[in-house]
């Protein structure tokens, strides 16, 4: 119900929704999406207030995550933090 779902669904594995509160051994992501061509992770991190610099080095974490454990052939990875507010240093980050 928002724009991503124009072009992402939330992942599924073996035809299941896993994609909301992925369980990683780096923490679960919030919702882990891919487009609806399979070329495109998107890792979303959402922040109920204000977002921080260290929400960055969190959807970093996650993005990596998915890089080297769900990605294949050339497969991209992206991410994006929503939240109600953010900081001056997650704009700076």
């Amino acid at each position: 119900m928002t724009e991503f779902g124009a072009t992402h669904d939330v992942y599924q594995e073996d035809g299941e929704l896993v994609g909301k509160q992925y369980r990683t051994d780096t923490g679960p992501l919030d919702i882990l999406a891919i487009s609806k061509d399979k070329d495109e992770f998107l890792v979303i991190e959402l922040k109920k207030g204000r977002a921080s610099d260290q929400a960055l080095g969190q959807l970093q974490r996650y993005m990596g995550y998915v890089k080297e454990k769900l990605a294949t052939n050339g497969q991209a990875v992206n991410g994006c933090i929503v939240a109600l507010n953010d900081d001056q240093h997650l704009r700076y980050a």
